[in-house]
């Protein structure tokens, strides 16, 4: 007798997460064990990450050579279930979330065309998180990211998953795509998720949104087609004007120039952030300052990696 197929796939992307594996995988056993599998697609991770797994019960898959996206898409080739939940190793779902399973089946099953979830919770007490991404957690969304996302198989499979020539916004492109083929986009905030992975710091937030800053600089149409990449444009012309008339001893020039950078920090925050009293604006200002330069730093960082790609190909061809 063949093995009843579950409700829910948990498809988990992992690469070193030893330290938050474990609670995403105590949080699912708010469900009931028949109703859901777990799938672990592990990138090579050497810290504990793939024995969690095991020990856990969840299919596990060892794929070094994959980006995020092919984790995704081989995870969903293993899996049986209907539904498919994306979840990143540093998300948990909650007791509402488990409440919500039976109507969120039942929905899709109804509407299998659907693309649902919400934003995960920040877990931390940072300013950062405060200041930055428990706003975002709460503003209208146009489209899910996919730490946690969730729709059906015959979604995935009439966009043919997860898009592997990405290695960033893979996510803003599976969800362009599911509504392009006629899936509708549902922002369910009941199925409350909390994300213990944003940053606490700085430092950690500048290498996040230069990370995700590499989407936006794929190529110069993508570029010239990105706001957020032309108004980081924007900020390193600003910086280097003032430096430039720094040097040249132009200092009232200078000061017009650092105006013109504060007034455009000032002006994406007002964009961004509604509501903020003004210790919190000044704060929001300055992390735009951050996300612009961090912005703008995925360049040169895009065309360092395919300088490297071009002589890697040019050195292969020659052996």
């Amino acid at each position: 007798m063949s093995e009843p197929r579950p409700d829910f796939s948990f498809v988990v992307p992992a690469y070193q997460e030893a330290a938050n594996l474990p609670a995403l995988l105590d949080s699912l056993k708010l469900l009931p064990a028949q109703r859901y599998e777990v799938l672990v697609a592990d990138n090579g991770s050497t810290d504990g990450t793939q024995g969690i797994a095991r020990k856990a019960g969840a299919k596990l898959l060892h794929r070094p050579d994959l980006n995020i996206g092919g984790l995704r898409n081989a995870a969903v080739r293993e899996s049986r279930a209907p539904i498919l939940v994306f979840l990143d190793a540093d998300v948990r779902i909650t007791p509402q979330w488990a409440e919500q399973a039976d109507a969120l089946a039942s929905t899709l099953r109804e509407e299998p065309m659907q693309l649902t979830g919400c934003r995960g919770q920040p877990s931390g007490g940072s300013w950062i998180e405060r200041v930055w991404f428990k706003p975002l957690c709460d503003k209208p969304l146009k489209y899910l990211v996919s730490s946690h996302l969730i729709t059906t198989r015959l979604v995935f499979d009439r966009i043919g998953g997860f898009d592997e020539a990405l290695d960033t916004g893979e996510d803003v492109d599976f969800c362009e795509r599911g509504r392009a083929a006629g899936a509708r986009l549902q922002i369910r905030r009941e199925l409350a998720a909390v994300d213990t992975g944003f940053p606490p710091t700085l430092r950690d937030f500048a290498r996040r949104e230069c990370w995700h800053g590499l989407g936006d600089m794929r190529d110069w149409q993508t570029l010239a087609g990105s706001k957020v990449a032309l108004a980081s444009l924007l900020w390193a012309g600003l910086q280097l004007a003032v430096l430039l008339s720094l040097a040249g001893g132009q200092f009232y020039l200078s000061a017009a120039l650092v105006a013109m950078l504060a007034a455009l920090c000032l002006a994406l925050s007002l964009y961004k952030r509604d509501g903020a009293g003004l210790r919190e604006r000044l704060q929001h200002a300055w992390l735009c300052y951050v996300y612009l330069g961090a912005r703008f730093a995925a360049l040169p960082r895009r065309l360092l990696a395919g300088t490297r790609g071009k002589r890697t190909r040019k050195a292969s061809a020659a052996a």
